[in-house]
């Protein structure tokens, strides 16, 4: 069983790698099929990540840490690998289901309206603040008609190369 341990636990690891790495078999679907049935989760790569890799390893472990005997070596690795796979499923399709986090894309900023940090002269740069998907975002902005006074309201109406145009908000 060494052998089944130590193949499970280094591809797992490449494959938990990966996704680390910026694959995407976690996003979108959650790397399942669409029907939910117990024979799609059996076929998702999420599941076979974290059975091989953390099942693997615990077998590792106990093989050569515990006098465990081999018949409850495997059902304590298998059980250790399933709890894994089940709970990174779980934490994954909460997180994908709230919708939030997440890289923020520049159309995602367009008509949010932001606070000045570093005011600045009309057509100069400034520093304005915002809260996107539960995150504080600081930007460089320019604006175009008016001079930014430090904690005013601004409306991003336009991202051009990282830079936010706005405008004074008709609040301010």
């Amino acid at each position: 069983m060494l052998y089944v341990y130590l193949f499970s636990t280094i591809l797992g690891g490449l494959l938990l790698a990966v996704s680390m790495a910026g694959a995407e078999h976690h996003g979108g679907d959650g790397g399942h099929l669409h029907d939910g049935s117990a024979a799609s989760a059996l076929f998702s790569l999420r599941l076979w990540t974290y059975l091989l890799a953390f099942g693997g390893a615990t077998g590792l472990l106990l093989h050569f840490f515990t006098a465990a005997s081999p018949i409850l070596a495997v059902v304590l690795a298998g059980s250790v690998g399933v709890v894994s796979s089940l709970t990174a499923r779980t934490i994954i399709r909460r997180m994908l289901k709230s919708g939030e986090g997440g890289t923020i894309q520049q159309h995602e900023l367009v008509g949010r309206s932001a606070e000045v940090l570093v005011p600045a002269a009309k057509g100069a740069t400034g520093t304005v603040r915002l809260t996107v998907k539960n995150s504080t975002v600081d930007l460089l902005a320019v604006c175009e008609d008016d001079e930014l006074a430090f904690k005013e309201q601004v409306i991003i109406f336009e991202m051009k190369d990282g830079l936010a145009l706005v405008t004074r908000s008709p609040s301010s």
